[in-house]
């Protein structure tokens, strides 16, 4: 009985991989959503909503610049505004789109220091 002790006793145990931080999971978290954002306003455009997918692509396509959604949402941005800018007939409406489109494809995300 001493013997099977023993031997129990030397087994190793097994370990478990290290919890995450929760600030991963939550990191995680945001950009799992961040694709069902994408793909969802692609999903709202072809439905018929150009607009309402703009609205949903701008909370993500604001995002780091390294992530692969946020890439990929300013791309459809692009691709969103460029359409919009065909789709509506009043003139003075149709620069701001193409222009965002333009600058998006530039690299640039935000207007701020355009207007000095």
């Amino acid at each position: 009985m001493a013997d099977q002790q023993k031997t129990a006793q030397q087994q190793p145990r097994p370990t478990l991989p290290p919890k995450p931080p929760a600030s991963a999971l939550v990191t995680d978290g945001v950009w799992i959503l961040a694709a069902q954002g994408n793909a969802f306003a692609v999903e709202t455009a072809e439905g018929g909503d150009p607009q309402l997918a703009m609205h949903v692509i701008d909370l993500v396509a604001l995002g780091p610049d390294n992530e692969p959604a946020v890439i990929r949402a300013r791309s459809l941005k692009y691709d969103l505004c460029r359409a919009r800018s065909k789709q509506i007939a009043p003139y003075p409406s149709k620069g701001p789109y193409k222009s965002s489109g333009i600058r998006l494809k530039q690299g640039i995300i935000t207007w701020e220091g355009v207007i000095r």
